[in-house]
């Protein structure tokens, strides 16, 4: 009787709705177990499924646990997807201590029995240094240059086997002069004591990259690498990796064949697998305009050693890469401004032709001139008759301050023309009748 009286009360303090509410419950939680049920043995019947539950759980802990080891992780391998943090230590080549003239023999040659030709520099390098010349008109290329620093907007550059700093210095020359804008990175002593730069202290780090990585502490617009990737085995390029992750942009030459310790001799394909498997975004439009560029200068315009220019390792093998990590970044968005055409957003960095003197001088004051062969230097005489031409044209021109058919015709053949003349179509008033020309020519 007691029994019946208690579950009565019960009764009475339930009531109907929420004894309702409660089987509801009950069968939204019979439902969603017996679905769990059926994933799990869908998960057990397929093993690629599995194997994908499991690494999904994995890369959870691996997440949840990063947080704590990301900062080590970093200065394990600063080679990885990221920009590497701070500022390396820069590593001086091992000298030989054979730089006197007696053991100069000695010190062409190195453990592993890499000889240098006596006409490359290197004296008490080793072995994998050197191999620089007095200047590699094959190298050099003013007209890239000043597109890169005119359509591309590059304000700051490191140039990562400079040797002597030739091309370092032009730009120097043509209005990088702020402290830090502007870097030479050179593994050889001997190139470092030959420098032209003309603050070493501070433009130059001398850092072998066999015995390590080197990177600067801020990020560059460009980097700037000629003859230089096929002298670093790929065992070592790790090394290199990291001072590249900190430029937007990457202009990079490489070797069709032999020479002083070239030990990565390959074809564009390679490289652009290469540097796409570091995470570097191959341009081909990029790539396409330095070589017609340097393809225009070839043997049309006079070195500072008295030689036809050629620039012969950037038209035929210099490839372009974007590094988006870098580039995304607020202080290089004024790149690809292309201030040929519109610069409203920002002010290029001014290009004379008195600057192209100051550098010529420079780098005429430091080198021995070499005497062309006798085909070359009727070219030569040729190409002065025809600056004559251009520079009494120009004269004409400013008279009416207009363009008139005869300029025309000078200029509708750009294989007729050297890269003074094109910078003198620069600095004329009517910038857009160059830019038709050199859209016209580009499409050849």
């Amino acid at each position: 009787m007691r029994a019946f009286v208690h579950r009565n009360n019960i009764n009475k303090g339930l009531p109907w709705w929420i004894l309702f509410l409660l089987v509801v419950l009950n069968l939204l939680v019979f439902q969603f177990v017996t679905l769990r049920n059926y994933e799990y043995q869908k998960l057990n019947n397929n093993p690629k499924d599995r194997s994908l539950l499991r690494s999904n759980r994995e890369g959870f802990i691996q997440r949840s646990s990063s947080s704590s080891s990301s900062s080590s992780s970093d200065k394990k391998t600063p080679y990885i997807l990221t920009i590497p943090k701070g500022k390396a230590i820069a590593l001086a080549s091992i000298r030989t201590g054979s730089s006197s003239i007696e053991n100069e023999e000695e010190s062409l040659t190195n453990s592993t029995s890499f000889t240098r030709d006596k006409r490359y520099g290197g004296k008490g390098d080793k072995g994998h240094l050197g191999g620089f010349t007095d200047l590699d008109h094959m190298g050099i290329s003013p007209m890239v240059w000043k597109w890169m620093l005119r359509s591309i907007g590059v304000h700051s550059l490191v140039d990562v086997g400079c040797g002597r700093g030739i091309s370092t210095s032009w730009f120097y020359d043509h209005g990088l002069t702020t402290e830090g804008d502007l870097l030479c990175v050179e593994g050889s002593h001997d190139a470092v004591e030959q420098t032209v730069l003309p603050h070493p202290q501070r433009q130059i780090v001398e850092h072998d990259f066999s015995r390590g990585s080197w990177y600067p502490e801020r990020t560059f617009d460009a980097v700037w690498c000629v003859e230089f990737l096929e002298h670093v085995g790929r065992n070592l390029q790790k090394n290199y990796i990291p001072i590249f992750r900190k430029s937007a942009l990457l202009f990079l030459s490489h070797s069709n064949w032999g020479g002083h310790h070239h030990v990565e001799v390959h074809d564009d394909q390679f490289w652009i697998n290469k540097f796409t498997m570091f995470g570097f975004v191959y341009s081909e439009e990029l790539t396409l305009r330095v070589r017609k560029l340097a393809s225009l200068e070839r043997r049309k315009g006079v070195a500072p050693n008295g030689m036809l220019m050629n620039a012969q390792h950037i038209w035929l093998t210099m490839v372009v890469f974007i590094n988006p990590t870098v580039a995304a970044l607020p202080q290089h968005s004024h790149l690809l401004t292309d201030c040929d055409i519109n610069c409203a957003f920002e002010s290029p960095i001014t290009i004379t032709p008195q600057q192209d003197e100051v550098w010529y001088q420079r780098i005429t004051s430091r080198i021995s001139q070499k005497t062309p062969s006798v085909e070359d230097q009727l070219k030569i005489d040729q190409l002065k008759i025809d600056q004559l031409k251009i520079d009494n044209t120009i004269e004409k021109e400013k008279e009416d301050d207009t363009i008139v058919p005869e300029y025309e015709k000078l200029f509708n053949d750009a294989s007729s023309m050297t890269p003074d003349m094109l910078q003198k179509i620069v600095h004329l008033k009517d910038e857009e009748y160059f830019q038709r020309t050199m859209t016209k020519e580009e499409g050849k």
